[in-house]
């Protein structure tokens, strides 16, 4: 009984670790009516960053972005997200996840703008191994293209994740939407305690300028912690039969 019960535990643990690892625990993005991948970019503010680095509730703030697009290769097309970061990115959960390859390298700003990080569901969909060229393709006016190349292949093991995205330079996306050189499209936030996470958020939401609005990672995916939830219900119904059995 008390294996079962420690199982289920180490699963939620696992799943929600790999969750958080890729998207953080609070993403800050601009206050408006704009729920696509598109972000609505808003401009760097060094004085929040100072509070929440400040603030013992936080261990970490790094500024991202996102922007669809498509990959094509000789034989084969995806749709994907790239999810823009930049040379001060924690990319500690990302080497544990890699496969193959590395994470990109920001010491050469010119060439870590041709490099993407892709999930290993994308490497075998579009054939793709590290060192391999492609084209990506971005839907605006006008349409877009840039070269890239696989730096490397990761696997977080969660499917929304592993089938949506890919990993790019933040200034890239930047440039690909005209926007200022000071400008982003959120912020992704850690915290030192998962248990205190509404607490957290809600000290945020204090400090936040009023043209930004923070989500938890459970509003973000709101279906797989619901799933995380019944799992405690049926831990607690397995629970109840055992003992009636005893």
């Amino acid at each position: 009984m008390i294996l079962s019960v420690a199982v289920i535990r180490g699963f939620k643990q696992e799943i929600r670790q790999k969750i958080r690892g890729f998207s953080g625990d609070i993403v800050v993005q601009k206050y408006d009516n704009n729920y696509s991948y598109q972000n609505s970019p808003f401009t760097a503010d060094p004085g929040f960053e100072k509070k929440v680095k400040a603030s013992p509730f936080f261990t970490r703030i790094m500024p991202t972005a996102t922007k669809p697009g498509i990959i094509k290769t000789r034989d084969e097309i995806e749709g994907v997200v790239l999810k823009g970061v930049d040379k001060n990115y924690d990319w500690s959960f990302f080497k544990k996840s890699l496969v193959a390859g590395k994470v990109i390298d920001f010491s050469d700003t010119t060439e870590a703008k041709k490099e993407l990080m892709i999930s290993s569901y994308t490497a075998s969909r579009l054939k793709l191994k590290v060192g391999d060229k492609f084209l990506m393709y971005f839907v605006q006016e006008p349409l877009r293209k840039r070269p890239f190349y696989v730096r490397g292949i990761f696997d977080v093991g969660v499917e929304d994740i592993d089938k949506t995205f890919v990993i790019g330079d933040l200034s890239l996306v930047g440039r690909l939407n005209n926007w200022n050189p000071d400008e982003i499209g959120g912020y992704e936030i850690r915290v030192s305690n998962f248990d205190q996470l509404e607490t957290a958020n809600d000290f945020l939401s204090d400090k936040m300028p009023l043209k930004l609005k923070s989500y938890m990672i459970s509003d973000l995916y709101p279906s797989i912690f619901e799933w995380l939830k019944l799992l405690d219900v049926n831990a607690k119904v397995m629970l109840i039969l055992m003992l009636v059995v005893a």
